[in-house]
């Protein structure tokens, strides 16, 4: 989600700009949190690496105490990296299969400078449905481990 306005910027122009910066640094954080916080990597597993002893006047780099081995943080920064990497690709994938909604939003956003719900709609065409755990696109149950003829999930519809 972050990552799609840079990825279109490099799409179109072959660089990315200045105007990329919160973008980038917002998905950064998330990633972070997804792989400290949320246990959400493969490698490190359900762990939460949290920063303590933050101090509000020598800032939270300069006086931040870490429970984990230096080893450790580079993997963190090796699953955040990873993380972004993977979703630039997958930004950048979306687009270029939607190269022509793409560049119809554009010419329209040069024309005015702000489109709304509808107006992107008309451009671009309904929004997708979210498909929810437990869901396959075509409406098998999926299991866990993500195959539609397997067992379904505790708790899906059968």
């Amino acid at each position: 989600f972050f990552l799609g306005g840079r990825e279109a910027e490099r799409l179109i122009y072959d660089e990315c700009s200045a105007g990329a910066e919160n973008d980038l640094e917002r998905a950064t954080k998330l990633a972070r949190r997804m792989v400290t916080q949320w246990g959400m990597s493969q490698r490190l597993g359900p762990v939460s690496y949290k920063l303590s002893g933050e101090d509000p006047f020598l800032g939270r780099e300069m006086h931040a105490q870490r429970q984990f081995s230096e080893h450790t943080l580079q993997i963190i920064d090796e699953e955040v990296a990873r993380i972004l990497h993977t979703a630039s690709e997958r930004a950048g994938d979306v687009l270029t299969k939607n190269r022509e909604k793409l560049d119809a939003m554009a010419k329209a956003l040069v024309e005015r400078e702000e489109l709304n719900e509808n107006e992107i709609t008309e451009l671009i065409g309904p929004a997708a449905r979210r498909v929810s755990a437990g869901e396959s696109t075509n409406g098998a149950p999926h299991s866990r481990s993500g195959s539609p003829d397997a067992d379904p999930a505790p708790g899906a519809a059968t």
